[in-house]
């Protein structure tokens, strides 16, 4: 696998578990969110690991889409094997990665990160993936044992009433909302505009009705609400 950055050692990405973060390298499907170029691969991670010896428990694995890659299945199955939990982060537009990834049983958690209401005509003016596939993907983790939860980052291009539709068709599972942050994003023109304000964040979880758990993330930190 290829990747951009590694964090040794974090406790933010997943509650409670000391995790290694790993950045998997990629191209941005939205305008709002950033490349990830390649400066790893699978065996500096590994490297990474044998360094942290017993302190780390898992490896988290984000960036833009982690499941393009397709040996991440291999990879997963190798930090199993090692003893690790394994938690991925996807967007859901490759849906056959993910169903290797649970039929073979090699990760732990899923976080599914939704980019609009799930309708097709509201993804397609957000970014550029085959909304099918993400139909697949929710069904897929719906009907498996796997622990999921669901996120959205809230761009530039989702107003408050998206965020609360989008919390409405997901059901139960825990519900995290993230902060647009401008910098280096994929599609210049959302450099230039403004951060979500916390305040603003904070009132819209709290208005959210049906998970069972809604939480904010600003950067790497999360909030329960």
């Amino acid at each position: 696998m290829d990747f951009a950055r590694i964090i040794p050692q974090s406790f933010d990405y997943w509650k409670g578990m000391p995790a290694l973060v790993a950045f998997a390298s990629g191209k941005a499907m939205c305008g709002f969110e950033k490349n990830y170029g390649t400066e790893l691969n699978g065996n500096d991670v590994e490297g990474e690991l044998l360094k942290t010896g017993y302190s780390v428990k898992a490896i988290v694995i984000v960036g833009t889409e982690p499941c393009a890659q397709q040996d991440l299945p291999i990879f997963c199955k190798k930090m199993r094997l090692k003893n690790k939990r394994v938690r991925v982060r996807t967007s859901g537009s490759r849906y056959g990665t993910l169903e290797k990834l649970i039929n073979r049983k090699v990760v732990n958690y899923v976080e599914l990160s939704l980019k609009a209401p799930l309708y097709e005509d509201s993804y397609k003016k957000v970014c550029d993936v085959d909304f099918s596939r993400v139909r697949k993907s929710l069904q897929l983790l719906a009907e498996s044992k796997v622990k999921h939860e669901f996120s959205v980052t809230w761009s530039p291009d989702l107003t408050a009433k998206d965020i609360e539709e989008l919390a409405g068709q997901v059901g139960e599972e825990a519900f995290v909302i993230e902060a647009f942050e401008p910098g280096g994003c994929s599609d210049a023109k959302y450099n230039s505009l403004p951060p979500t304000d916390y305040d603003a964040l904070k009132a819209l979880a709290q208005r959210i009705k049906g998970p069972k758990e809604v939480r904010i993330r600003f950067g790497n930190k999360e909030e329960l609400v």
